[in-house]
């Protein structure tokens, strides 16, 4: 994977660097916030934004029509300092499906653990194997999952390579610095088993094997077809949910399972809607198990015609 040239620190700028990956759109929202400058939040947008947009972080040269649609909401809670900040990070990633104008959700997860620091004309880095500032860590985290999610959707195992780049990205936080920010730790999130920690641990443990397969086959085999072969993509991806069913029996507190439905549920309940009254039931039947939470709103599909 290209980084900007060998070194270890990967520095933002705005110079003769193409984007490939990304088609990033980010939003600050502040409110009741009194310490800090407005245009502080502008600037931290237009940080952002290029961060993503303007670096290239894989030797993939995607086109235009290939990239990765990424929707960022920082909702900045609190001010510690007019310069320091505490909030969540609300993000989500799509990719473009085969042969269509639609979009399908990779990730579409909201990050409560968010601690940072950010003062005017700073400069974004990511250290791939140390540690600069959370913010910029924190997002280089994501890009990684969110690549590694990708390379998933279209190849099996085909994250493995970012995968563990968002892992790398874990071990090398302190312990000292994971209990400034929350989130890089086992413990000590808002969010049990749900932190950052786990989302790396989660998809690259053995016991997950089936998911990954699933996921490959649900993209690649299903989703990318849909237009052309409708049903075989159906019954491709009631075998998908079959696989990780098996992922919610043997792993159960699972955070994979939590963000397959994040992303998924509602593009699942679209498509098995009008589906024959069989197939509703397998897939109401398979959902209810992965995401007990919401099996409700899976049986609400027995009202469709």
């Amino acid at each position: 994977m290209a980084r900007l040239g060998l070194a270890l620190l990967m520095i933002f700028c705005t110079s003769n660097i193409i984007a490939q990956e990304f088609i990033a759109t980010v939003n600050i929202n502040t409110p009741r916030l009194q310490k800090a400058d407005p245009s502080l939040f502008e600037d931290m947008k237009q940080n952002i934004e290029s961060y993503f947009n303007e670096l290239s972080w894989t030797d993939n040269n995607y086109k235009p029509e290939e990239r990765i649609s990424i929707t960022i909401n920082l909702n900045i809670n609190e001010e510690v300092t007019n310069t320091s900040f505490k909030g969540e990070l609300q993000i989500q990633a799509t990719r473009p499906t085969y042969n269509s104008n639609y979009e399908t959700v990779l990730l579409s997860h909201n990050d409560r653990d968010i601690v940072f620091n950010y003062e005017p004309n700073q400069v974004l880095q990511f250290s791939e194997f140390g540690f600069s500032e959370n913010l910029s860590q924190v997002l280089g985290f994501y890009i990684y999952m969110i690549l590694g999610l990708d390379g998933d959707s279209f190849e099996l195992k085909g994250g493995d390579d970012y995968f563990q780049k968002a892992q790398d990205v874990i071990n090398a936080i302190t312990q000292d610095v994971s209990r400034t920010f929350p989130g890089w730790a086992p413990e000590g999130s808002t969010q049990r088993n749900r932190s950052r920690y786990w989302m790396a641990e989660n998809i690259l443990s053995p016991r997950i094997k089936n998911y990954r397969q699933a996921y490959y086959d649900y993209h690649r085999q299903a989703l990318d077809i849909m237009y052309y072969d409708t049903e075989t993509a159906k019954s491709i991806i009631i075998s998908a949910l079959a696989e990780i069913r098996l992922v919610a029996q043997s792993y159960p507190n699972c955070m994979l399972l939590q963000m397959f439905s994040s992303a998924k549920s509602n593009e699942l309940i679209e498509i098995f809607s009008l589906a024959e009254l069989e197939q509703k039931r397998e897939f109401i039947r398979l959902m209810s198990k992965i995401d007990p939470v919401n099996s409700s709103k899976y049986r609400s599909i027995n009202s469709t015609k």
